[in-house]
């Protein structure tokens, strides 16, 4: 079995190592025809709702990636965090999530989980000393609840973390090493959301992480043309995932798993190229006179730059771009630019959008395949419409 992202990538689609199901072939069916009643007990696939060739091919690349024992293909990304979360917790179980997730992931944890007797508390868990302290007191709360002075992992209530691994869109890294040790101090159960940085970067699993799930929608299927998720970790919590996922109706459809697979194949060559653009982007709006803020890392092809003159200077950069288009998604082939407060964090009360550090003039940038030249003229044309704004706003 290939080992290496690179050969991992290349074989996407043939890994699981069955022939007779091999997803270079579209399983693009609902149901399964049995000779016998020995024959459908024993098969793996009976009925779409519970799993295809497909799905389970998406499932095995990115388990193999993110070095997991075993995967799960969802409907979506969401899809992945709502096989996780529910497949984990019960009534009573408390969420401590990172206070600037992603805007649904947010509205899932505060509007739906609560309908379970699920508690989610935003934090900014990427602050050690932050978490280490809502841990002990989530822990108190717990032995009170329960009565018992028990060591954690036995008592009755369970603690989530939930974090994303680079953060959308502040592009903020987390140190995930030292987070999975006072999740361990504490016995609580780490889920980290990689879409930004894909297991090409980082890999949570290997720094303590219980499972990690991903939205193919972006990076991973690169192309634009497809919704679904991943969840990867233990083999007996993604058979409970799976499990949670089958009755709900929440596995990946064999077309958009199929189109997952060919998008991984090329997933190497593509980050490296748009990482290698990412980093010259930044060096050219950096050494800019424009005054801005920019948010970026290495280990993913996504940034974001706080423009002068707030929504008008947003707005008239956006509509300054002449190749980049507006789009509300990312990770396709093509350089893309989204503005938060009106798409992923819409949703988010402005007091604590502000808190997160999304200002109304933000926006988000995913950086795509073409050449570097051609980017970098229409991000100049953007940044000069935006100081433009704050020149007429003084006369």
């Amino acid at each position: 079995m290939a080992n290496k992202d690179a050969s991992i990538c290349a074989k996407a689609g043939s890994l699981c190592g069955n022939s007779a199901f091999s997803g270079k072939a579209l399983w693009q069916t609902s149901v399964y025809d049995f000779e016998s009643l020995e024959d459908i007990n024993s098969a793996r696939y009976v009925y779409r709702r519970y799993g295809s060739p497909n799905s389970d091919e998406l499932a095995k690349a990115v388990a193999l990636l993110e070095g997991a024992q075993q995967g799960l293909a969802t409907t979506s990304g969401m899809g992945a965090l709502v096989a996780a979360i529910l497949s984990i917790c019960k009534a009573g179980d408390h969420i401590l999530a990172q206070f600037d997730c992603y805007g649904v992931s947010r509205e899932f944890l505060e509007i739906d989980a609560p309908r379970f007797g699920i508690k989610t508390q935003f934090i900014d868990v990427h602050n050690v000393q932050t978490l280490e302290f809502a841990l002990k007191n989530s822990v108190i709360q717990r032995e009170t609840v329960n009565g018992s002075t028990l060591p954690a992992e036995n008592n009755k209530n369970n603690i989530i973390v939930f974090l994303e691994s680079v953060t959308n869109p502040c592009v903020r890294v987390a140190d995930l090493q030292s987070i999975s040790t006072v999740c361990k101090m504490y016995g609580a159960f780490l889920i980290v959301d990689n879409t930004f940085p894909t297991p090409l970067k980082i890999k949570p699993l290997k720094q303590g992480a219980d499972m990690v799930i991903h939205s193919v929608t972006k990076f991973l299927g690169g192309h634009s043309d497809l919704v679904a998720g991943v969840l990867v970790g233990s083999s007996h919590h993604i058979e409970l995932a799976s499990k949670l996922a089958g009755r709900w109706g929440l596995i990946a459809a064999p077309f958009d798993s199929w189109l997952a697979t060919k998008g991984i194949t090329t997933l190497q060559v593509r980050m490296e190229r748009a990482l290698s653009t990412t980093a010259e982007l930044a060096r050219r709006i950096l050494c800019s006179s424009i005054p801005r803020k920019l948010n970026w890392t290495p280990d993913c092809a996504m940034m974001s730059i706080e423009l002068p003159g707030g929504l008008d200077g947003a707005s008239r950069a956006l509509s300054s771009f002449k190749m980049i288009k507006f789009a509300p998604s990312l990770g396709g082939t093509t350089t893309t630019v989204s503005h938060p407060v009106s798409t992923s964090h819409k949703s988010v009360p402005p007091a604590e959008r502000e808190a997160m550090g999304i200002t109304d003039g933000m926006i988000r940038l995913s950086i795509g395949l073409e050449d570097v030249e051609d980017i970098w003229i229409d991000i100049e044309r953007g940044l000069f419409a935006a100081a433009a704004t704050e020149k007429t706003s003084d006369c």
